[in-house]
């Protein structure tokens, strides 16, 4: 069992659907180029976000990915 359940830990953020948007408890809103919920797959990450950009590097350009996730 996860530590974050072990002690009892809740889910302090919610995605805003259809917006790439977090909410952060009740009174703040950050906005992203992409958002994911929590059941979203790595599949659905990458082919969103990063198949492109591997795409580029092979034609001669540079990209980074930043990812944060818990």
């Amino acid at each position: 069992m996860a530590k974050e359940k072990i002690e009892g830990c809740h889910v302090c953020t919610m995605v805003t659907p259809g917006e790439p948007q977090v909410l952060l408890g009740k009174d703040k809103a950050f906005t992203y180029d992409y958002v994911f919920d929590i059941d979203s797959q790595q599949e659905q990450l990458y082919q969103a976000c990063v198949h492109k950009l591997i795409e580029g590097c092979f034609e001669g350009y540079h990209a980074t990915v930043v990812a944060y996730g818990q």
